[in-house]
C-alpha cells in the first residue's frame, strides 16, 4: 500500500472498551480500536488508555500500540521497532480518538461525569512517508 492507504482520515473507530483501575481508584482505564478496509483487508490498530485525573483521558503506553500491518520504507526494508512506533504514535495523535472514547465512556446521560478534549499541542506532528504492508 502507499503511503496515503495509512492516511488517519481513513481509520474509523471500532470498539472502544472501559474498567475500573485498580492503580487508581475512581479513575478508568481501557482499549481503543480502530480500523479500515483497503479491498478486502482490514487494517486495524489498538491501545490502552488511561484517565489520568477527572475527565483527562491518555493514551497508556506510547510504546504499546498494536497494528496488524507492517511498515515498509521507501527502499522496500521493513521499518524497525522504533520507527514503527514512531509511525503509529503518528497515526494516533492525528486521530480522534479522545473525543470517541470521551463520547462512549462518559455519555451525556451521565451528569456527574463528563470530559474535555484538551486541543491539541500545537506541535507539527511529521508523519512518515511510508508504505504500509499487510503483515505475513
Amino acid at each position: 500500500m502507499d503511503s496515503n492507504d495509512a492516511a488517519p482520515a481513513k481509520f474509523r473507530h471500532m470498539e472502544t472498551l472501559s474498567f475500573q483501575r485498580e492503580d487508581a481508584p475512581g479513575l478508568l482505564g481501557g482499549q481503543t480500536s480502530w480500523s479500515y478496509r483497503q479491498g478486502g483487508v482490514v487494517v486495524a490498530i489498538g491501545w490502552d488508555w488511561a484517565e489520568i485525573q477527572r475527565g483527562v483521558i491518555a493514551l497508556a503506553d506510547p510504546m504499546a500500540i498494536v497494528c496488524n500491518a507492517r511498515f515498509i520504507g521507501h527502499s522496500g526494508e521493513v521499518l524497525n521497532e522504533r520507527m514503527k512506533v514512531l509511525a503509529l504514535n503518528a497515526i494516533v495523535y492525528q486521530l480522534p480518538w479522545q473525543e470517541q472514547v470521551c463520547a462512549v465512556v462518559f455519555p451525556k446521560s451521565v451528569p456527574d461525569r463528563h470530559c474535555s478534549v484538551v486541543p491539541k499541542s500545537g506541535v507539527v506532528v511529521e508523519v512518515l512517508h511510508q508504505r504500509l504492508a499487510l503483515a505475513a
